[in-house]
């Protein structure tokens, strides 16, 4: 947890040098070491799965900083880091499924938001167009899974909503129009996200992810 949280932070606040020898580096040890965390304390195939989605996570910030012909490569990543989220979350889904006003609103809320951008943002993209249309859907998708959940505690839809809208910044920033403050704004809401889903999912299945005594 340690590693994650001084890398992160070294990471965003050198932001102004990027890329320097190293930053990648930085950049890399912010997300893994969430994935071996949930490795280490949640066992069996919840910690697996929990891992695997925040390891692909990983290898996606690594490939976005490698340069702008890794581009695709990232985006699948994390393309595959939400498959592998939407599949954890619904498996941990009450059954049956009995969603509130609340949900359903945001669930329609998301649905209309993943419609409208990507009637808007898909022009932009050139050849990339079906694999962004691919990657709206799995997003939108990932956080419709983290609501349909229904945890008491919202720690997983809050970094989900944040991941969300991380990724749209940066999908605005690079196809459509640049964003003022993007800079500032795409990495935090983009790793509190991610750290939010572990922690969240963590503490729901009993592991005190903030105890740091289990990491020594």
């Amino acid at each position: 947890m340690w590693v994650s949280l001084i890398a992160s932070l070294i990471y965003y606040v050198t932001q102004p040098w990027h890329p320097f020898t190293g930053s990648v580096v930085l950049k890399g040890l912010s997300v893994a070491p969430l994935a071996i965390m949930a490795w280490r304390v949640l066992p069996g195939r919840e910690g697996l799965l929990l891992g695997l989605g925040l390891a692909f996570g990983s290898l996606g910030d690594v490939l976005l900083d490698l340069g702008e012909g890794m581009f695709p490569f990232g985006l699948g990543a994390f393309l595959l880091g939400h498959f592998v989220y939407i599949g954890l979350f619904w498996r941990n889904r009450p059954k049956p499924s009995r969603l509130g006003r609340f949900e359903k609103l945001m669930i329609a809320g998301l649905a209309l938001f993943a419609a409208l951008m990507s009637a808007w943002l898909l022009p932009s993209t050139g050849m990339l167009a079906p694999a962004v249309a691919m990657y709206v859907g799995a997003l939108t998708g990932m956080v419709v899974a983290a609501v349909a959940m229904q945890l008491p505690e919202k720690l997983v839809v809050i970094g989900a909503v944040l991941f969300l809208i991380s990724d749209t910044i940066l999908a605005v920033s690079r196809f459509k129009t640049p964003v003022p403050g993007r800079a500032l704004l795409i990495w935090p809401t983009y790793y509190v996200g991610q750290l939010l889903i572990a922690v969240g999912f963590l503490r729901a299945k009993g592991v005190k992810a903030l105890d740091l005594q289990r990491f020594r």
